[in-house]
């Protein structure tokens, strides 16, 4: 597929373009033998850490105040804002937060880090639902499949902010090729089952191959009027069917939470459900 362009918000310091200002700060290969010019041009270390900042600020700016406005008008939260109320203060350390911003996607479309939940070390995944409905980019398998690695590694539970339409179609060869791809992800889920706990909460739709994952964790709790999860929605359904279904009959809080069993809790907002995970860490 065809590589799009950075969005305007991003500087000159993001293209990746021959000539930009990012690829002017960085150093030339040395030959062998050579000593890295790196090592004796202070200026070219402080035009890099420049970029390297520049990148940090736009990736910071995210979608913009307007995506978010939409959000909060439905009462809903960013992915950002999610773990704020999710974290003890100060506690997150965000990994790979550069990942994908040097081609517009910013934060690779989920956030990933760990942080401290009631006093109690966590990994947490947060799809970024204000940009593009959180959907999953090559970028988004890439830090998901790092976060659940880190918490194997040191049996550190793993907590899923859940609000996204699975794959962005345009580029799903990115998202499901390769040895690391999607379907790892719920590879990883299922091997990880019973060695530590691993919790999604749903904030939005999950949709397709997202919808496995709270179907693997251990406790899902729901939004009520606000999250669903399904394999296909209610067009895909009618077109396949000519069934017309409702999207709560389909996959919402209620069914999910009273009927397949799925979901464990229905709340009545967002911060209700994130208290409820940081109760079940105590």
């Amino acid at each position: 597929a065809a590589q799009r362009s950075p969005p305007a918000v991003y500087s000159a310091a993001m293209s990746d373009k021959p000539g930009s200002a990012f690829d002017a700060a960085m150093p030339a290969r040395p030959e062998p033998g050579e000593t890295p010019s790196s090592l004796l041009d202070l200026e070219g270390g402080r035009a890099r850490a420049e970029a390297v900042r520049a990148l940090e600020q736009a990736v910071e700016h995210g979608a913009g105040e307007r995506a978010r406005q939409k959000l909060r008008e439905r009462g809903k939260h960013t992915g950002w804002e999610r773990i704020e109320l999710l974290c003890d203060p100060g506690s997150f350390s965000e990994i790979d937060k550069l990942v994908g911003a040097r081609r517009g996607v910013h934060r690779g479309n989920t956030i990933t880090g760990h942080g401290l939940v009631d006093g109690r070390p966590m990994v947490v995944v947060s799809n970024m639902s204000e940009s593009k409905a959180g959907a999953w980019y090559g970028e988004s398998v890439f830090k998901t499949l790092r976060a659940q690695e880190f918490s194997y590694a040191h049996r550190i539970p793993i907590i899923f902010l859940v609000d996204s339409a699975s794959a962005y179609l345009p580029e799903q060869e990115d998202v499901h090729s390769g040895f690391r791809h999607g379907g790892r992800v719920f590879h990883y889920l299922a091997n990880h089952s019973g060695l530590f706990p691993q919790v999604a909460g749903l904030f939005g739709w999950s949709v397709a191959g997202g919808a496995y994952i709270p179907g693997l964790c251990d406790f899902v709790p729901m939004v009520s009027n606000q999250s669903a999860m399904f394999l296909a929605g209610p067009k895909l359904v009618q077109a396949a069917t000519r069934e017309e279904v409702s999207i709560e009959d389909l996959g919402g809080a209620k069914l999910h939470c009273h009927i397949s069993d799925i979901s464990d809790l229905e709340c009545n907002d967002e911060k209700s459900a994130l208290l409820s995970i940081r109760r079940r860490s105590e």
